[in-house]
């Protein structure tokens, strides 16, 4: 194996390391994209309780404090959706990086396969060269003994 292949074999496995953190990197982003899905849920959930306790309430007073909460929790809703989408956004941007990553590493396999095909080409021009020689010799020293 040739210098040239060996260095392409270990970037190769440089870069298959690289692509599994980042592979790490999505899952643990998706995980934590679904979590925080759950939690908006749940404060949606929170949001529709509250609201009908609000309704129900019969002092204007309590439907006032009621009506403030509700859109305290509205705007807490409006918060975590749009984090929500963020997150959605930074696993989608890794998913990205590591499609991006795994063509690199692609690139780099093919370096390796033609960098093998060429040490073996190199190797039979050189046992054929070789052949040649000392074919070409076992003809001279025939004819010399002749």
């Amino acid at each position: 194996m040739s210098a040239r292949t060996a260095r392409a074999k270990r970037l190769l496995t440089v870069e298959d390391l690289r692509v599994s953190a980042r592979e790490r990197a999505v899952a643990e982003a998706e995980q934590a994209a679904r979590a925080s899905e759950a939690i908006v849920a749940e404060r949606e959930a929170a949001l529709r309780a509250a609201y009908a306790r609000a309704i129900e309430a019969t002092s204007s007073e309590e439907l006032a404090r009621a009506s403030a909460h509700l859109q305290t929790l509205q705007d807490r809703l409006t918060r975590a959706r749009r984090d929500a989408a963020e997150r959605r956004n930074d696993v989608r941007e890794r998913e990205l990086a590591a499609v991006a990553a795994r063509r690199g590493m692609r690139k780099i396999e093919l370096f390796v396969e033609r960098f093998e095909r060429e040490d073996a080409a190199r190797d039979r021009r050189a046992e054929t060269r070789i052949a040649d020689e000392h074919a070409a010799r076992m003809c001279r020293e025939e004819s010399g003994d002749e």
